[in-house]
């Protein structure tokens, strides 16, 4: 079986990311929350981390799946990375 190891990286971000994205509503709001009553501004900085994450995600999944079709594996985990990346 032949695999490449940008694919499992990228498999372990996106099992990362996904943990990442299920946290992120209630990591941004209780930022929100105590930017509101805090006088802070941890909002943006915390929004950015996770677009910033999420941005990885996806061109490392483009660039798994390019490497994949190049080496003519399976396209399969850097095409449902790509989809969970983009849907979150």
């Amino acid at each position: 079986m032949k695999n490449l190891k940008i694919n499992i990286w990228t498999g372990i971000l996106d099992i990362v990311n996904c943990v990442l994205f299920a946290v992120s509503w209630p990591v941004i709001f209780s930022t929100a929350a105590s930017d509101a009553f805090g006088g802070t501004n941890l909002t943006s900085g915390t929004g950015t981390f996770f677009y910033v994450m999420a941005a990885i995600g996806i061109i490392l999944n483009l660039i798994a799946l390019i490497q994949s079709k190049n080496k003519g594996i399976s396209m399969v985990g850097p095409f449902w990375g790509l989809l969970v990346m983009h849907c979150s």
